[in-house]
């Protein structure tokens, strides 16, 4: 029994070594499985996470382009909305010099035609007068302003106001007409000779006073 019991013990011994290693192997095994899923997992996470960055990477840069794209197209917008306004402006500038120059010309053409419309305004608004004198050479003035002297011929101011000619030569008499310049007008006057009085001479007194006739307040003396 005691051989029994002891060979039981050794048994029961061994099979709790071999459960025990069993255990020990599976917990290895467990630890090993673990291990080598937390790798793999690793592995995976940065498998994803390279291929995460890649992406990022890739993403990034495409959108560089993209936002390159758009800028090249912006501003190819932008130099042909320059363009296309230096282009109105250059449009804007031809028409406003082809305006200043029809309005400079239709401005000349009425400039021109009031000048031409003066002219003949002056023309029509002035009238002749030709004045002759027997004497020549007499003076002629119109309302007091000396003209020359005849014969003449000016060009006055047409009015309907009456004018006071006066014609006038030393030695002889002033001769004033009244004239209305509505027309060319020609006047010819004789003047008249100036008339000289006749002063008769002054007696002249005696040196001395007549006796008989004196008077007190002569101073002259009495004759004898």
């Amino acid at each position: 029994d005691a051989a029994a019991k002891d060979t039981a013990a050794r048994e029961a011994e061994a099979k709790a070594r071999e459960l025990k290693e069993a255990r020990e192997l599976a917990a290895r095994e467990t630890l090993e499985a673990k291990e080598a899923k937390e790798a793999k997992d690793a592995q995976e996470r940065e498998a994803q996470e390279a291929k995460a960055a890649k992406a990022k990477e890739a993403q990034a840069a495409k959108d560089a382009q993209a936002k390159d794209a758009q800028a090249k197209d912006a501003q190819a917008a932008k130099d042909a909305q320059a363009k296309d306004a230096q282009a109105k402006d250059a449009q804007a500038k031809d028409a406003q010099a082809t305006k200043d120059a029809q309005l400079a010309k239709e401005a000349q053409a009425v400039k021109d035609a009031q000048a031409a419309r003066d002219a003949q305004a002056k023309v029509t608004a002035e009238v002749a007068l030709v004045v002759s004198s027997d004497p020549t050479g007499s003076e002629v003035l119109l309302d007091g302003k000396l003209l020359g002297v005849t014969p003449l011929t000016v060009k006055r101011k047409r009015n309907t106001t009456a004018n006071s000619l006066l014609v006038r030569h030393k030695g002889y008499q002033d001769t004033v007409v009244k004239v209305t310049l509505t027309s060319d007008l020609s006047k010819s006057l004789v003047l008249k000779k100036t008339v000289t009085p006749v002063v008769p001479p002054t007696p002249t007194k005696k040196p001395c006073q007549t006796q008989g006739q004196v008077d007190p307040f002569d101073s002259r003396p009495v004759c004898k």
